[in-house]
């Protein structure tokens, strides 16, 4: 998670400058990014907190129920092994650089 919040922290500036130099267009893509990271950070969050407590009362089963409908979420999007996660996020990033490779080089 400390590498996936320092990706967050590296790419800020650069969607900060894409929005300010072309719009919300190439904004709304990192922000799609940043929602699946903090859905990914949210699953292994509460899946070590489940595992480091290792109780058993109604909130401990709670956060089991929560932490499986996010990976039953995840998995409903294709996201069912690292290959399939680093197959979307290459995806998803894609678009950007193309946009950015456009916008700057015509």
């Amino acid at each position: 998670m400390k590498k996936a919040k320092e990706a967050v922290a590296a790419l800020e500036p650069f969607r900060v400058e894409c929005a300010e130099l072309w719009g919300v267009e190439l904004e709304a893509k990192f922000l799609d990014l940043y929602d699946l990271d903090s859905l990914f950070c949210d699953l292994i969050d509460s899946s070590v907190s489940l595992i480091i407590y290792g109780t058993f009362d109604d909130r401990s089963e709670e956060n089991s129920l929560r932490t499986l409908e996010r990976w039953q979420h995840l998995r409903s999007q294709g996201f069912t092994d690292i290959e399939s996660v680093k197959s979307r996020v290459s995806k998803m990033i894609q678009p950007l650089k193309n946009k950015a490779k456009e916008k700057l080089f015509g």
